[in-house]
């Protein structure tokens, strides 16, 4: 019965301040989230809503974005075991990692660590679908070189830098 009660208080808080609050506007490329909002995000022309399964009052885990572009409908399988609690942000991105003009998708996996985590989704146009990429820390883009960077905390003082390049819908690490 407890756990009854705690997620109809989870649902009807998130509820009432979603209602309140509107997440990103078509003219941004990320928008931010808490543990609270119920999170629909817009950018052209798609909408992304994040599905949060409640585990405690406390915390929700994320499984799953839907996405609406150009009317069609698709479900995005967030990484296994991606949580977030109360007082985390989290953000989706709409950048275009693969250079082919189409905005992607990303979400955050992590949080409170050194290196931001996403899952990285792209749209294929011949298969009319999102091909699922991976979970890598947060790329800088290169559109120049279209080349994708990170670099990765190893430890308080050592960083590692990381190229990636596309061949067709698949991401290579560059050799250093």
């Amino acid at each position: 019965m407890k756990i009854i009660i705690v997620i109809l208080f989870f649902f009807i808080t998130g509820c009432s301040e979603a209602a309140e609050k509107q997440i990103a506007s078509s003219d941004k490329l990320m928008c931010e989230f808490g543990f609270k909002d119920n999170v629909h995000c817009a950018y052209q022309n798609m909408q992304v809503n994040v599905i949060k399964i409640p585990i405690a009052f406390d915390e929700a885990r994320i499984s799953q974005l839907n996405v609406n572009y150009f009317d069609n409908f698709y479900v995005l399988n967030v990484s296994k075991d991606t949580t977030i609690i109360n007082g985390d942000k989290g953000y989706i991105l709409f950048d275009d990692i693969n250079f082919d003009g189409i905005p992607d998708i990303a979400i955050t996996t992590s949080f409170g660590l050194a290196n931001l985590y996403m899952d990285y989704w792209v749209f294929d146009k011949n298969n009319n679908k999102f091909k699922y990429v991976g979970n890598f820390p947060k790329f800088t883009i290169d559109p120049t070189n279209k080349k994708l960077i990170n670099e990765v905390r190893v430890s308080a003082s050592i960083y590692k830098k990381n190229v990636y390049s596309w061949k067709n819908y698949t991401l290579k690490k560059m050799p250093q």
